[in-house]
């Protein structure tokens, strides 16, 4: 039997809490399962860790990969989305002469981290600035490859942005970087529980993805694909037991970066609940698509004009939005560029609590992540306030 979105999670009920960009909301049959997986841990450490540890995360791992569309042996799990991209930029081998392409829209510490290892490397950073409007996926493509040169090594971009919720056109930018020989490095932090995600379909070399934020996984919970092909060109981040095992198993990919020496995974182990949880909200299962992927609710598809009054200015000239009653309000989709952005169930459900607590306001929990279009893009709606503030009923 289905049951309402609002009632499982354990958010303070006088917040509204709209920040799942940054970090999500468990559920508690989620949260409850990783509480769990701590008390066993608790009970027998050594047991727990070395003796059972590596069953069990690839148990989990099987559960992601059908989730993705993948092989269990393809992905890791990582503390965050920052984790798994200086594994892979830090096992670049680049140099002076060398390029690598990427884009004015991508996530504020992974442009720290690209920059910092240009500095530290010598290639050139080629940042391609995304100009307005932009119509199409394929003038996108076109536009973007255009910055391909024969120094170009590899190509490192965004598929959910997280500054302006753009959705990058990543499998035809992969397809066309195989095509020519570079390697595709793919930030997709922001996808897992936003929009339906086939591994095999976008094809890259690199993806990392986030699975505690929109998918609401409990903290500290992320993975890292890697092609077959290229596993063997990412050295461990943390040098530990699993870089000449005593007992190897059947991927040194995984053996390479799994073990990162004593911590507890009890998130990673949470991960066939929150699957559970899913299935448990819609009162059905999550069959996989025919892409391999599992179903995610559909994207709506709006023009952000017309909803141009229900837009208030903050203190800091963020675009804010708000229903009569200062209630959250469900947001559109595609933006004036013509390029669609993203919804998810999680802001639906924030709509239905929005609506649940009546003309009363409540404190809203924001930060910068944008869920349709930024300001930058013809000044649309419902770019998520700064900070959290309190806001009196008009």
């Amino acid at each position: 039997m289905a049951i309402g979105l609002r009632e499982p999670f354990l958010l303070d009920p006088a917040v509204t809490y709209l920040n799942h960009g940054a970090y999500g909301a468990t559920p508690r049959p989620v949260f409850e399962s990783y509480q769990r997986w701590q008390r066993e841990l608790e009970r027998e450490p050594v047991d727990f860790i070395s003796r059972k540890g590596t069953e069990r995360l690839a148990h989990s791992r099987a559960v992601l990969a059908e989730y993705l569309g993948t092989e269990r042996d393809n992905l890791v799990y990582v503390n965050n989305g920052t984790v798994g991209l200086n594994i892979v930029a830090r096992s670049l081998r680049l140099g002076p002469g060398d390029e690598l392409l990427t884009t004015d829209h991508e996530h504020g510490g992974i442009d720290r981290l690209f920059r910092f290892m240009a500095e530290k490397l010598g290639f050139k950073l080629v940042k391609y600035q995304v100009g307005l409007p932009v119509t199409t996926h394929q003038e996108f493509v076109d536009r973007f490859m255009s910055h391909v040169t024969p120094r170009t090594r590899v190509i490192l971009i965004s598929h959910l942005t997280s500054p302006t919720s753009l959705v990058f056109p990543v499998r035809e930018i992969c397809a066309r970087a195989r095509a020519a020989g570079i390697q595709t490095i793919i930030d997709g932090s922001h996808v897992p529980g936003q929009l339906a995600l086939a591994l095999p379909e976008v094809d890259p070399d690199f993806y990392v993805g986030i699975l505690h934020k929109w998918l609401c996984a409990p903290k500290g919970c992320a993975f890292l694909y890697v092609r077959p092909s290229a596993q063997d060109l990412l050295d461990p981040l943390v040098v530990s037991w699993g870089w000449e095992p005593k007992n190897p198993g059947p991927s040194k990919f995984v053996e390479y970066h799994e073990w990162q020496g004593s911590r507890d995974f009890s998130a990673y182990l949470s991960v066939p609940a929150r699957s559970r949880f899913s299935a448990s909200t819609t009162g059905t299962p999550s069959a996989p698509n025919a892409a391999g992927s599992r179903s995610t609710p559909s994207v709506r598809s709006a023009n952000c004009s017309g909803s141009s009054r229900i837009i208030r200015r903050g203190r800091s000239g963020t675009a804010r939005s708000f229903a009569p009653g200062c209630r959250a309000v469900p947001t559109t989709s595609r933006c004036s560029t013509g390029f669609a952005t993203s919804t998810t169930s999680t802001f639906r459900w924030i709509a239905s609590t929005g609506r649940a607590f009546g003309s009363r306001c409540r404190r809203i929990t924001t930060w910068g992540i944008s869920t349709v279009c930024s300001r930058r893009f013809a000044g649309v709606v419902w770019s998520i306030a700064e900070r959290a503030r309190d806001r009196q009923c008009r």
